[in-house]
């Protein structure tokens, strides 16, 4: 592990000053503007844009089970994007991290997680981790088909994308 640190949740910090000091801010639900004052105030982010990474966000409209109040979350939208470049107003030295977040009002089962989750958490990992330039779609939808029979030999549940090439 590269560092650990306290990190509240957004409504956490709610009617307070907005901020814990020497804690990482997640942020996924709060306003842009409230976003970009803890920022601005020195505070590393940590991000988990409900449209992108919140994992209870359904993949297509026919998907089930899922929610659709944040938008849409396919495959391809959760992977292609840049989290320093997520929010025009913040620095991308703002932003230490991503983080994907299962809410379960919708999910009922350990299979409905597991297929909410899988493939997105695979994309979350790259993304997190290799910098922006070297994320490339087209590469990657190759490399996360090669996970199918792996998911599948362990009995994960996931979401087949129709614009990933499984075997």
């Amino acid at each position: 592990m590269r560092r650990c640190a306290p990190s509240p949740w957004s409504p956490s910090r709610e009617g307070r000053d907005g901020v814990l000091e020497g804690a990482d801010q997640l942020e996924g639900r709060r306003r842009e503007a409230a976003v970009v004052a803890v920022a601005k105030a020195g505070h590393p982010l940590v991000l988990s844009p409900a449209d992108r990474l919140y994992l209870d966000m359904k993949y297509d409209l026919a998907a089930k089970p899922g929610q659709a109040w944040a938008g849409l979350a396919p495959v391809k939208r959760a992977y292609s994007w840049n989290p320093g470049a997520y929010l025009a107003r913040v620095a991308e030295s703002s932003v230490v991290g991503v983080e994907a977040a299962l809410w379960t009002e919708t999910i009922a089962t350990r299979g409905d997680w597991k297929l909410m989750a899988f493939p997105r958490v695979l994309g979350l990992a790259e993304l997190g981790w290799f910098p922006a330039g070297a994320l490339d779609w087209t590469s990657y939808r190759v490399r996360l088909a090669a996970h199918g029979p792996r998911l599948d030999a362990q009995d994960i549940a996931y979401y087949q994308a129709p614009d990933v090439p499984w075997p």
